[in-house]
């Protein structure tokens, strides 16, 4: 062989070796730890929050996460099936906020099965597979809220619960806490219980709707962001801004305007944020052999205009920065 076609053969082999280096090395650098967060859709601020919370978590801990979900939160099939495929893609660890507590169950116990760690936040599902849930208390938060508005309407009148999807486990348990809470005040009537299907444009509906069925409604409760942001927008519209006192579940851009304009009286404050960040944190755990707690709790805050600047108020509001 001649000193030529050594040289060329050394070249091509030279050449295979630097792509297939290159190929691991890229493998590798993609190698970092993946945490998928599903939520129940990828629409809504709130779960962007969240997202946010487990983007710090992951900075920290060198893990990366990626948002899937449907694009509506009655899009139970979708949900079920994105989960599904994370768990044969074989990610390192799921972050699952469940449409349907019921319908999400099998997933997670699938996961729970082929030993993917599966953290529930905010919202969870009727199964003990979810190794962890962190969540706001939301029978507890809601019953407060029900205590604001009946002090906000003196006591007496009729009301509204707005909530957004049958079947979603934090619906239930907000409408539980809610009509626990308002039983309390005899002189408070609650006229009925309406479904969103968490969209400001149904939920402006209803409440039009409602309004004109109860022309001397004293207030109402909605039970999450998109939901309160319409029925807020209706108010407006309706000239009952301010008339109909209204306490609203999270925190939107919208909500807080609603607010600092009077059209929103009281918001429950959840932490979603920390939400994100527990999320992750506990994950990475899991994955690195330690143990963690089956249940936290996450505290609400009651904001309203008189407290809206406090510090530790805009901190819970605007935690990312």
């Amino acid at each position: 062989m001649t000193r030529r076609k050594i040289v060329s053969i050394l070249t091509i082999v030279l050449g295979i070796c630097i792509v297939f280096s290159g190929f691991f090395y890229t493998a590798s650098a993609e190698e970092k730890i993946l945490i998928v967060y599903i939520p129940k859709d990828t629409n809504s601020p709130y779960w962007l929050i969240v997202k946010s919370g487990a983007d710090a978590a992951a900075e920290k801990y060198g893990a990366k996460v990626e948002m899937l979900g449907p694009s509506v939160p009655t899009d139970i099939a979708t949900q079920v099936n994105i989960a599904n495929d994370q768990i044969t893609r074989g990610v390192s660890a799921i972050l699952l906020t469940a449409g349907d507590a019921t319908a999400l169950a099998p997933v997670t116990e699938r996961a729970k099965k082929e030993g993917i760690p599966l953290i529930a936040v905010d919202s969870g599902v009727k199964s003990d597979a979810p190794l962890s849930y962190i969540a706001t208390d939301n029978i507890n938060a809601a019953k407060i809220a029900a205590e604001k508005l009946a002090e906000l309407i003196d006591y007496k009148g009729k009301v509204l619960l707005m909530s957004f999807v049958a079947g979603s486990q934090t619906a239930s348990e907000r409408e539980k806490g809610f009509i626990e809470g308002i039983k309390q005040f005899p002189n408070i009537d609650l006229v009925g219980t309406q479904y969103s299907l968490a969209d400001a444009s149904r939920a402006m509906t209803i409440m039009e709707n409602m309004l004109t069925a109860y022309p001397d409604l004293a207030g109402v409760f909605t039970g999450e962001e998109k939901t309160g942001a319409g029925v807020a927008r209706q108010l407006e519209l309706s000239e009952k801004a301010g008339i109909v006192k209204m306490v609203a579940f999270d925190a939107s851009e919208q909500l807080i305007q609603g607010l600092q304009k009077g059209t929103v009286d009281a918001l429950i404050v959840q932490q979603p944020y920390q939400m994100g960040y527990l999320g992750v944190e506990f994950a990475m755990k899991v994955i690195n052999g330690e143990t963690i707690p089956k249940f936290v709790e996450t505290p609400i805050m009651v904001v309203t205009k008189d407290n809206f600047n406090d510090p530790e108020v805009q901190k819970v509001l605007y935690p990312s920065q």
